[in-house]
């Protein structure tokens, strides 16, 4: 376990330092649980825009095409 000095709101260490004593569990504990449930819960991803497309007509399906049909040109 590391020692730190942190800076609580006063309303704030009030509050967890009652549950402490409610619980019958040390202060450290109470922040150590605090904290680890902060940093485990999920971000909410923002909300991505949505993309769309355009679509574009190229003509009918053309079928029965061979290679040489497609490159008579080259």
């Amino acid at each position: 376990m590391i020692r730190t000095t942190v800076r609580l709101d006063e309303s704030i260490y009030k509050e967890a330092r009652k549950k402490a004593i409610d619980e019958r569990i040390a202060f450290t504990k109470v922040v150590n649980q605090a904290l680890k449930t902060y940093l485990h819960t999920k971000k909410v991803a923002a909300k991505t825009p949505e993309f769309k497309l355009r679509v574009y007509h190229l003509g009918r399906i053309k079928t029965g095409l061979s290679r040489t049909d497609l490159y008579e040109n080259i």
